[in-house]
C-alpha cells in the first residue's frame, strides 16, 4: 500500500493563515449599506470609514474590529455609548478626552442628534477615534485630525441647538435675535443695527461657524409655518453675506414652530417667536 505524505503548498498555507485571521466583523462593516440621515446612521457611515482605514491602511486588526462593531451597532440604530475604552497613559490628553466625552454627553442629553444628526453623528465618531488614537499615543498627526475633527463638530452640534433656541448647550456662543411681522421675511425695523453688529462678530474670525435658526408662532398651519421659517433664515443670510460674511461659512435651519421663546396656544400671535436666531460659534479650540 502506497502511503501518500500531505503536504501543504504555500498558497494552501496562505488559505489556511488568512481563514485564521479572518474578521468577520470588519467584513459585516464593510458590506454595510447605510442609507439613513439620522445621528446613528451618519455614525455608522464614520465608523465604517475608519474600520476600513485602520483594516486595509493601518493593517490595526484590534482598531479595525472595535470600529466596525460600533458601524454596526450604529447602522442597527443604536448610539453607541460614548467613553474611554481604552487606557490613556498621558494624564492631560486623558482629563482632556473625558472632559470631551462629557461636553458630548451633556450635548446630547438636550437633543443634539435630534436638531443636528449629522453633526451629532460625526462628533462621536471622531472623539472614538481621537480616544483611540490617543490610547496609541505614537501617531500625532492622526490624533490631532480626530481631536480637531470632533471639536469643529461639536461647535456645529452646539451652534445649531442654540439657534433652535435649546438651552444647555456647554459651548462659548454668541445670539443674535433678528425678529419679523406676522406672515413676512422682511426682519422687522431694528433688524439692522443687529445685522451690523453679528457680521462684525462674524468677521472678526475667519474660522466662525454661522448657524440661522428660522422659527415661527404658532399662528397658521405647521407645514406653512416651517416654510416662512426657512424663508426667514434664508433671507438674513442674504443679508448678512451683503454684509462681507463668507456664504461658505453660514447654514440655515427652519424649525417652523417646534421651538418657540414663548409658549403659547395653537393659532395665536406671537411677536417673539416669529425670530431668526443667528448663532456664532467659535473657530479655534474649544
Amino acid at each position: 500500500m502506497t502511503k501518500h505524505l500531505n503536504i501543504v503548498t504555500p498558497l494552501a498555507l496562505a488559505a489556511i493563515v488568512t481563514a485564521s485571521c479572518a474578521q468577520p466583523e470588519v467584513d459585516a462593516a464593510k458590506s454595510l449599506d447605510i442609507t439613513g440621515r439620522d445621528a446613528t446612521a451618519e455614525a455608522a457611515r464614520e465608523y465604517k470609514r475608519l474600520a476600513y482605514f485602520e483594516s486595509e491602511v493601518m493593517k490595526d486588526r484590534e482598531s479595525a474590529s472595535v470600529y466596525s462593531k460600533k458601524a454596526i451597532e450604529a447602522a442597527r440604530g443604536k448610539l453607541p455609548v460614548p467613553g474611554i475604552t481604552r487606557k490613556i497613559d498621558d494624564q492631560m490628553t486623558r482629563a482632556e478626552v473625558e472632559a470631551a466625552y462629557g461636553q458630548l454627553a451633556a450635548l446630547m442629553a438636550v437633543g443634539a442628534d435630534r436638531v443636528a444628526p449629522q453633526a451629532t453623528g460625526q462628533a462621536l465618531a471622531r472623539l472614538d477615534c481621537w480616544a483611540e488614537q490617543a490610547a496609541e499615543g505614537n501617531q500625532a498627526q492622526h490624533i490631532a485630525l480626530c481631536r480637531d475633527g470632533y471639536r469643529d463638530y461639536a461647535v456645529q452640534a452646539a451652534v445649531a441647538l442654540k439657534a433652535a433656541g435649546v438651552a444647555g448647550a456647554t459651548i462659548p456662543l454668541r445670539n443674535y435675535t433678528v425678529t419679523f411681522p406676522s406672515g413676512s421675511s422682511e426682519p422687522a425695523a431694528g433688524a439692522n443695527a443687529v445685522l451690523d453688529a453679528a457680521a462684525k462678530a462674524a468677521l472678526a474670525d475667519s474660522r466662525t461657524r454661522i448657524v440661522l435658526g428660522g422659527h415661527t408662532d404658532r399662528y397658521g398651519n405647521a407645514k406653512t409655518n416651517l416654510r416662512i421659517s426657512e424663508m426667514r433664515a434664508k433671507h438674513v443670510e442674504r443679508l448678512l453675506i451683503a454684509r462681507g460674511v463668507p456664504a461658505s461659512r453660514i447654514s440655515t435651519i427652519g424649525f417652523g414652530e417646534t421651538y418657540p421663546t414663548t409658549v403659547t396656544p395653537d393659532g395665536e400671535r406671537n411677536d417673539s417667536n416669529r425670530r431668526v436666531e443667528i448663532i456664532i460659534g467659535p473657530g479655534g479650540d474649544i
